[in-house]
């Protein structure tokens, strides 16, 4: 399935640890990705991303719990793939899954 969400200033996007279930696309808005870690629990910021990037795939690729934890720095709007969508179109478009894997090894 294929939406679109909104999220205000300060609302998790997705929580590190949880199964992943979509892939996102900002829209509009900047998020930060923060990363919590035995020495750091409450997270350290390691990226902000805006309008044009996307998150959420490293989790689906892998099959995996999510990595980072993604909150609204500004107000959002994103497209969200559900895992299946996603799943069906970087498995048909070999572009994508290979730009995928480049911005997860960047990252």
């Amino acid at each position: 399935r294929i939406s679109r969400a909104h999220y205000e200033p300060g609302d998790v996007i997705i929580r590190q640890g949880e199964p992943a279930t979509g892939f996102f696309v900002l829209e509009q808005g900047e998020v930060e990705v923060v990363r919590a870690t035995d020495e750091r629990p409450d997270g350290e910021v390691i990226a902000t991303l805006g309008a044009g990037n996307f998150f959420g795939e490293q989790a689906l690729l892998s099959q995996q719990p999510r990595s980072a934890t993604v909150r609204a720095r500004t107000a959002v709007d994103v497209l969200v793939l559900g895992r299946n969508v996603f799943s069906a179109i970087s498995r048909s478009l070999a572009p994508l899954r290979a730009a995928l894997t480049g911005a997860i090894t960047r990252r």
